[in-house]
């Protein structure tokens, strides 16, 4: 089951509900069932942008196949040298901004 990884600077209950929502809906309009036949791996920096990079480094580590970063420059450069300092860029692994 592929792997998706999650990577967000912001607090789980703060108020990006609707926005995981929208994302998890958007996976399922394509075909990707949570739990079914695509598994998220969520990571949360909690409102420290310092934590960024230790938990991309995690979804790299962890192989995840794609990682999503909602809207957030510091998430997505984080994603960006976690990806570029492991061997993991050999097998393409791809960032992408929802």
């Amino acid at each position: 089951m592929p792997v998706i990884g999650f990577l967000s600077p912001a607090a789980a209950d703060d108020l990006h509900g609707d926005r995981v929502e929208a994302f998890r809906k958007g996976l399922r309009d394509v075909g990707f069932v949570e739990g079914e036949n695509v598994t998220i791996d969520y990571r949360w920096a909690e409102n420290r942008n310092d934590r960024l990079p230790e938990l991309a480094a995690d979804l790299v580590r962890r192989q995840v196949a794609v990682i999503a970063v909602p809207l957030s420059t510091p998430g997505a450069l984080a994603a960006k040298a976690a990806v570029a300092a492991s061997a993991a860029r050999r097998r393409r692994m791809a960032i992408v901004l929802c």
